[in-house]
């Protein structure tokens, strides 16, 4: 069967730098990163071992590589590990890792990994020592993996948009807010004849503002409810498209503040219109049109 992957040529300690999950398996050792006689092996991903070889055990097989100017090789794979996102934009593609014992590349990306918070203070150091070892090597581009990350111009692209959706979701929010303040406030307020006869009648202040408190949260929780359903059906769709990065698909924060503004709102608009309505005299409220 043939098929395509990413070809990646990585020393022995790169999945451990990197972070990266193996899942069978092993890395590769030191003599297989510095000994071109060594034995050919390769190291693959989830994606390319679910492609290659369903439901078996890819460890100790075998397969050829055909890699652009170089010749076919028979290698033995030693490991799998967790596939990896080359673009945020697109879904994760198989890859194939390999040596660079074996196959010589002219252009090396060095990753180094620190203490956390010291990434940017370890600049200077990683070039100092780059040309310690021959001066004449040059560094084209030195970065955190952070700032790299960030200057994607696909994921700059995506932040942008993502920043416009706050922003969006900010104004919405406050919109909405003031809207179930302003309906329910007037509903309150075309009842205030029925609040004068019901003071009329014996019926407590207190118990007026709790009936239409309770009213109000009623029609709150509905639609809160409502609501929240249509945003987890929503937030399946992200999800399958892979719109989502590197971000929980259902937010605490979110699903918290949001009913509790909208929450808070309704409560206060059926507050503040009955304790207006209750300070008149119930004879002027039952001549009220």
């Amino acid at each position: 069967m043939r098929t395509s992957s990413t070809f990646v040529v990585i020393g022995s300690d790169y999945f451990r730098t990197l972070g990266l999950r193996v899942i069978s398996g092993r890395e590769f050792t030191t003599a297989e990163e510095q000994d071109a006689a060594a034995e050919p092996t390769a190291i693959i991903d989830q994606i390319l071992a679910q492609r290659l070889f369903a439901g078996e055990n890819p460890i100790g097989q075998s397969v050829r590589l055909s890699a652009r100017d170089q010749a076919d090789e028979l290698v033995r794979i030693v490991g799998v590990v967790a596939g990896v996102r080359d673009d945020v934009l697109q879904p994760p593609d198989a890859h194939v890792y390999v040596p660079f014992g074996r196959h010589f590349g002219g252009e090396m990306t060095l990753h180094v990994k620190t203490d956390a918070g010291a990434e940017a203070t370890m600049l200077e150091p990683v070039k100092a020592a780059i040309q310690s070892v021959d001066s004449r090597l040059p560094v084209l581009s030195l970065k955190t993996m952070t700032a790299h990350r960030d200057a994607t111009p696909s994921l700059w692209g995506v932040t942008f948009i993502a920043r416009l959706f706050v922003a969006f979701g900010i104004i919405a929010a406050q919109l909405a807010t003031a809207g179930v303040y302003g309906l329910r406030a007037y509903l309150v307020i075309q009842r205030k004849r029925e609040i004068g006869i019901r003071i009329a009648l014996g019926a407590t202040r207190a118990g007026v503002i709790g009936q239409l408190l309770k009213e109000g949260a009623w029609n709150a929780a509905t639609g809160l409810i409502a609501g929240a359903v249509f945003a987890v059906g929503l937030i399946q769709v992200l999800r399958q498209t892979g719109m989502l990065y590197d971000v929980r698909a259902i937010d605490p924060l979110v699903f918290t503040v949001a009913p509790f503004m909208l929450a808070a709102a309704t409560a206060i608009a059926s507050y503040l219109p009955a304790r207006r309505a209750l300070r008149g005299n119930p004879t002027v409220a039952l001549r009220a049109e």
